[in-house]
């Protein structure tokens, strides 16, 4: 059933919008089949639920952790010159591969990240790690 500002207004956590807005359907989470079926291919947005069940509970996820279990895996970190997205004029910004643990190593240091032996080259400052891949 369509929402609109006025059923909306007596909750104290909901904005108050000016258009009527569909409550989303939450659902366990289905089969991949009946996920593409139901909802992918006629493009109906769904509140997927019980998805992480059986992972570490939230307190559980630390850098510590992560560093301790996936320290040897490369990341692609971007490269930040004084504070700023090294960007190369023909192919965009800069990015590197460096590892899990000596990238968490470098966001505790100011100056140049560093690998333990020397600099990593070309990452200065801090550097924002956007996607990950196993080594």
């Amino acid at each position: 059933m369509p929402r609109t500002s006025e059923s909306l207004a007596g909750r104290n956590d909901a904005p108050v919008v000016p258009f009527a807005v569909e409550e989303l359907e939450g659902l366990a989470a289905p089969s991949r089949e009946a996920f593409v079926r139901g909802y992918m291919r006629p493009s109906r947005a769904v509140i997927l639920t019980g998805l992480t069940e059986g992972w570490l509970p939230p307190e559980e996820w630390t850098i510590k952790r992560m560093v301790t279990h996936y320290g040897s895996a490369r990341v692609v970190a971007a490269v930040l010159a004084n504070g700023t997205l090294l960007d190369d004029p023909t192919s965009g910004a800069i990015f590197q591969q460096v590892l899990l643990r000596d990238f968490v190593d470098s966001l505790g240091r100011s100056g140049p990240a560093s690998r333990g032996d020397g600099p990593i080259e070309g990452l200065a400052d801090r550097a924002v790690a956007p996607a990950a891949e196993q080594a």
